[in-house]
């Protein structure tokens, strides 16, 4: 049966720096912050930032509608 999920906004505090350790590309680093949860998150390339993002930003599924007894 198809659920319907609930719409929600979530925003993020993303800060992305370059790090030259020898390396050409640098490697860019980060954090990510929920500003919903206040959790912090650091990241070493662009890819895991976006798997943070997906896990954090999931929708929440909308509660299950109650069933009329009438």
């Amino acid at each position: 049966m198809w659920q319907a999920m609930r719409l929600r906004t979530v925003v993020f505090l993303v800060k992305v720096w370059a790090e030259y350790a020898e390396q050409d590309p640098p490697a860019l680093r980060g954090e990510l912050k929920c500003l919903e949860s206040g959790q912090q998150h650091l990241f070493k390339d662009l890819e895991e930032l976006t798997s943070l993002i997906s896990q954090l930003a999931e929708p929440a599924p909308s509660p299950t509608p109650k069933e009329s007894h009438e």
